[in-house]
């Protein structure tokens, strides 16, 4: 659930280097030690959303996609994080990956050819 659905555009390389100098590790880390899921869900809530794949209007459909980046979101949960991480860092696309808020997911942001980046945002949403 997203808090506030106030928009903002900023650069994607600023947010990997927020994430990289650790501006929200602390936040991070309190909803990885949570134990009481209602209170994890609170917790989250209070996190900055970001999507990666384009510029939009008022939400993150589709119908309000002004600009299409040529990134794309994977988050890959409840997975072998083990074997995603090989075959990310052996995949030629893949710009980069975090490990996300729980410690059972992975995040990663890959690049699309223009063909499919509209199939692909369609078929997310």
């Amino acid at each position: 659930k997203v808090k506030t659905k106030v928009c903002i555009n900023v650069k994607i390389r600023d947010v990997i280097e927020d994430i990289k100098n650790g501006k929200y590790r602390n936040q991070i880390e309190e909803i990885r030690s949570e134990n009481d899921p209602e209170k994890k869900k609170l917790l989250k809530e209070n996190l900055p959303a970001i999507t990666v794949s384009g510029t939009f209007n008022n939400s993150h459909s589709a119908k309000d996609l002004i600009q299409h980046s040529g990134l794309i979101q994977i988050d890959f949960d409840h997975v072998d994080t083990n074997k995603v991480k090989e075959d990310l860092e052996k995949d030629q696309y893949t710009l980069w990956r975090i490990r996300a808020k729980r410690s059972t997911d992975s995040a990663v942001r890959r690049s699309t050819d223009s063909a499919a980046k509209r199939s692909t945002y369609s078929a997310a949403n």
